[in-house]
């Protein structure tokens, strides 16, 4: 994954944005294989750089209907010059990161190691359907999502959905959290 990134997400951030590491996670189990890999490889873009917060965000769906946040992925990728304005990217741009986000998933596809093979991407869940409970003498109830698996699991079993299509908007993202951080 890291070669790949480097290839086919880097050329798209600035040279002021550095991927150090990368960690895989079989979530198959609590004790499943963990890998990592630790290198360099640094964005390119020279231009003016954005904000720390602004971010490409990528949509995707899935089959299973469910309340809550949907699949993504935030790239902090572009720079001044991607901008088609204040709140847009450039078609081009638009059209670049599909191209590199699609070349990078293809990669991982049929990669194996000891315990796993990466089929495709997924999104992965441990919430399931909202339980109503009562918060005390007065009736008053309360919403409160449950953990996917039996009662009381130490690990509880995630739902693991296909990633069904991706889409590329065009509005600008941003990531509030990261405001002030440095890309």
């Amino acid at each position: 994954m890291f070669t790949s990134w480097g290839t086919n997400v880097s050329p798209l951030q600035s040279v002021d944005t550095v991927l150090t590491a990368v960690r895989v996670v079989d979530l198959t189990s609590s004790t499943a294989g963990v890998g990592e890999h630790t290198g360099s490889t640094a964005g390119s873009i020279v231009s003016d750089a954005l904000p720390a917060q602004v971010g490409y965000l990528i949509s995707k769906t899935i089959n299973r209907r469910y309340r809550g946040g949907k699949p993504k992925s935030f790239l902090n990728v572009g720079a001044i010059a991607d901008l088609a304005n204040s709140q847009t990217w450039t078609t081009g741009f638009q059209t670049s990161v599909g191209a590199g986000w699609a070349a990078l998933i293809a990669s991982l596809v049929g990669l194996t190691w000891t315990t796993a093979t990466i089929s495709g991407e997924v999104s992965v869940g441990y919430y399931g359907p909202p339980n109503v409970i009562l918060t005390n003498s007065t009736g008053r109830k309360r919403t409160v999502s449950s953990v996917n698996g039996s009662a009381g699991a130490t690990y509880a079993v995630p739902f693991v959905d296909p990633i069904t299509s991706t889409s590329y908007p065009l509005r600008i993202a941003t990531q509030r959290r990261r405001t002030g951080r440095k890309r």
